[in-house]
């Protein structure tokens, strides 16, 4: 299965609704009323190129029910919108396998390639669905600002982690995979306010929108193991953050204790729970 449960992406697509769900075929509702049904991926071995299945049954449903468009989640790359039309144009030389008892048609095979383009493609087509890669975690950040504390906890805390804490790129460099959606979430519950020193301070970013000098890090470093849960991520100003890196402050997760040059220091929490 991709990267993205089901309920990541439907935080990725924002405000959905289901309207229909018969036979294991689901169908969602956005705010804008347009109704879609989620693919999820399997990576092939180079890396770069993803498959789904796509039952006659699931083409004939969003026929039936006037679907607008298919999600197809990409590993850790987001989530292609690709409009039933496209989709449909492109089933009529995709590949597909049979059902040997009956000799019908089992599924379609979907494939999408991740490089410099995004790419629908089989052995006979290729169309290029780039400008339909249309959502990424950064989208959700300004939504939850005005989420209520006690959702926003409840989403931190029901967060699925990445089961892979790092991936290939197309050109075999490994990259971290990270969830900008929890980090800001941990930092709205910790006001945007370092957990140890208390530094707060808001700006006006290149995009009109307000954003904090603060940064989520892990308590655990991914190299250990470590995500993106609530009891992994705390809130601290770029000092803060450097002076941890650098080993002047430690953590004591057995004990749940801070400490710099080795004395237990008092700190800020709202989420992990630890100072109760």
């Amino acid at each position: 299965m991709g990267y993205l449960s089901i309920d990541n992406s439907l935080e990725l697509i924002g405000n959905c609704n289901l309207i229909y769900n018969k036979k294991s075929i689901k169908i969602y509702s956005t705010k804008d009323n347009e109704s879609f049904l989620i693919k999820f991926s399997k990576l092939y071995e180079d890396g770069i190129s993803y498959w789904f299945g796509i039952t006659p049954k699931s083409i004939k449903t969003s026929k039936e029910q006037n679907v607008d468009f298919f999600c197809f989640t990409l590993g850790y790359e987001g989530i292609i919108k690709l409009p039933v039309k496209i989709l449909n144009e492109y089933i009529k030389t995709a590949d597909f396998s049979f059902n040997n008892l009956k000799n019908e048609i089992k599924h379609y095979h979907i494939r999408i390639k991740f490089d410099t383009e995004i790419i629908l493609y089989n052995s006979r087509k290729e169309i290029i669905i780039t400008d339909y890669l249309l959502y990424d975690e950064n989208l959700i950040n300004i939504d939850l600002q005005s989420t209520d504390l006690e959702k926003i906890k409840k989403q931190a805390e029901d967060f699925s982690d990445y089961t892979q804490q790092y991936y290939l790129s197309e050109k075999k460099t490994k990259y971290r995979k990270e969830s900008k959606a929890q980090k800001t979430r941990i930092a709205i519950l910790e006001n945007n306010t370092c957990q140890i020193c208390n530094f707060s301070c808001g700006y006006i970013n290149n995009k009109g929108n307000k954003s904090w000098i603060i940064e989520i890090d892990h308590i655990i470093d991914k190299g250990q193991g470590g995500g993106e849960t609530i009891n992994n991520l705390w809130v601290l100003c770029p000092n803060c953050h450097s002076k941890k890196t650098r080993g002047i402050i430690t953590i004591d997760t057995e004990k749940k204790i801070v400490l710099e040059n080795g004395k237990i220091i008092q700190f800020n929490d709202n989420h992990l729970g630890w100072n109760k």
